[in-house]
């Protein structure tokens, strides 16, 4: 594992290019993550997906109050991750859909520097609070969270009945 040092990143609009790929990988993910998460069958969680995404982004990424980003390393301008960030002006309120840092860069300090440069680029645009989802499955993300102030709001909770 790579030694933590202070992290420096810088966020670009992602390519219009990048865009189909991005959402290909993002919503395979996801769709995976409601199967094993919910029991759901695969085919059932990326047909939901499909439709939550669709919804989201009408216009694909040039979607009103939708930021897709990519996180530079502000040293060598290489991609260390990305995240999708719904800013509602209207309501002074933001979403977090995703952030992903790549693997290779993580449990690095990139998580961290993300999330410090997306609060303030969030005050910047005057948003007063940033929500976010995680699954309870998702120790390293949740700890993250925590670390940088996040509260609890809500909690899902399921029990198999076998």
């Amino acid at each position: 594992m790579a030694e933590l040092t202070e992290r420096v990143v810088e966020f670009r609009k992602m390519a219009d290019e990048d865009f189909p790929e991005f959402i290909k990988v993002e919503s395979e993910d996801y769709a995976q993550t409601l199967a094993r998460n919910f029991k759901r069958d695969l085919e059932e969680a990326r047909t939901m997906t499909e439709q939550q995404v669709k919804g989201l982004l009408k216009d694909g990424s040039k979607t009103k109050d939708h930021l897709i980003l990519e996180a530079l390393d502000k040293g060598t301008g290489e991609v260390v991750g990305h995240l999708w960030v719904n800013a509602d002006e209207h309501r002074k309120r933001a979403f977090l859909y995703d952030i992903v840092v790549l693997e290779r860069f993580r449990g690095t300090g990139y998580g961290r520097s993300i999330m410090d440069l997306l609060h303030a680029t969030l005050k910047q645009m005057g948003m007063k609070t940033v929500e976010l989802h995680v699954f309870s499955e998702n120790s390293i993300a949740l700890n993250l969270y925590k670390k940088q102030g996040y509260n609890m709001v809500s909690c899902n909770m399921m029990k198999d009945l076998k």
